[in-house]
């Protein structure tokens, strides 16, 4: 009697056990079918006709200095244009730092487009946040490139920087 008593017990917990490790294995299923979702969404803004066209117009422009900035990005198109990449950066930043896309997903295909973008504005974000008095204006922006950097010295193999 002790044995089968024994038994069940042992059934029991080797089936919890087995229930744990299952419910486990499939969360993690989910979160990696959530963030290729999140990142497939992404990959379509970042590569649409729109995005295309609102990068051909900042990626080139030249400027000298913040009021030059401004006023580029205070032109009705070009702000609409900055607007677009300004949303996907920022927006990536956020998921990234939230645990929704893992930041190797995001160094395999933008990597260096967000490293040459944030290069190449920073100084304007960081004046904008004076004057507007705005000290958040693409604080997550630059939180993921620095991370990106760290990111790219740890694995020198995805080239970023």
């Amino acid at each position: 009697m002790a044995d089968l008593q024994n038994l069940s017990i042992t059934v029991a917990a080797v089936s919890v056990v087995l229930g744990v490790a299952y419910n486990m294995y499939n969360l993690r299923l989910q979160t990696k079918a959530r963030q290729a979702q999140i990142y497939l969404g992404i990959w379509q803004k970042m590569n649409s006709e729109e995005a295309s066209k609102a990068w051909k117009l900042w990626a080139n422009v030249k400027i000298g200095n913040y009021e030059e900035w401004k006023k580029l990005f205070e032109d009705q198109v070009m702000g609409s244009a900055f607007y677009i990449w300004l949303s996907i950066f920022q927006g990536v930043a956020i998921f990234v730092r939230e645990g929704l896309i893992d930041i190797r997903l995001l160094a395999r295909d933008m990597g260096n487009t967000y490293v040459f973008w944030w290069r190449k504005y920073e100084t304007f974000f960081k004046q904008h946040r004076t004057v507007e008095g705005f000290p958040r204006y693409m604080i997550e922006a630059e939180w993921l490139y620095n991370k990106l950097i760290e990111f790219g010295q740890r694995n020198p193999d995805f080239n970023i920087g």
